[in-house]
């Protein structure tokens, strides 16, 4: 199997729906099996991410930056 490194903002959905394209054609998956396994990816990762490894009333570092990017 190849091997893909992109650098991907999965909150993007221009972006998730290009690079599903682009991983389609290389590992000669269908785009819905790619787009379908960077959502999970997305989920996956926004669970680990609220559980609680910070101290109490401190703002881990991913969401202080999602939260400027929004502004």
């Amino acid at each position: 199997m190849q091997s893909i490194t992109l650098k991907l903002d999965l909150y993007e959905y221009k972006q998730v729906e290009a690079t599903s394209k682009l991983m389609a054609e290389k590992l000669g998956i269908s785009r819905e099996t790619a787009e379908a396994d960077l959502t999970r990816l997305a989920s996956l990762l926004s669970i680990t991410e609220t559980k609680p490894n910070t101290k109490k009333g401190e703002v881990s570092k991913a969401r202080k930056y999602r939260y400027h990017q929004r502004q």
